[in-house]
């Protein structure tokens, strides 16, 4: 067996409205399909892969994320309009550009504390 590549994260939701509209408004995923499950939910789809699908109805164990520090997503589009975007959401963020790279990185927190990062390629 080997791992080729990352299929989707999981992540549990204390408010689904709240967190499927940051998730699509913010960062920027569509939401789609989803199969008939025994729980209910959301998948949000980077282009035509739902890449975090948010589990409603159970609890949140803590508002820690353990050993999880972030999720980090390939961005693309502005990075002016990404901060401004935030700045009009009153959510708090850092960024970075990474010497070597060139690439923008921004941090910020979901609703439920998670860390996200979106990376920028150089334009």
């Amino acid at each position: 067996m080997a791992v080729v590549g990352l299929d989707h994260y999981a992540l549990l939701s204390s408010d689904p409205e709240r967190t499927t509209r940051f998730y699509s408004e913010i960062v920027g995923l569509k939401v789609g399909p989803r199969p008939k499950l025994s729980f209910p939910g959301v998948w949000l789809y980077a282009g035509d892969h739902p890449i975090v699908h948010v589990i409603f109805d159970k609890a949140i164990p803590t508002r820690e994320t353990g050993a999880v520090d972030h999720l980090a997503f390939i961005a693309k589009g502005s990075v002016e309009e990404t901060l401004a975007t935030l700045r009009r959401n009153n959510i708090e963020f850092t960024s970075r550009v990474i010497e070597r790279t060139g690439v923008t990185q921004v941090f910020f927190r979901d609703p439920d504390n998670v860390g996200v990062e979106l990376n920028f390629a150089p334009s």
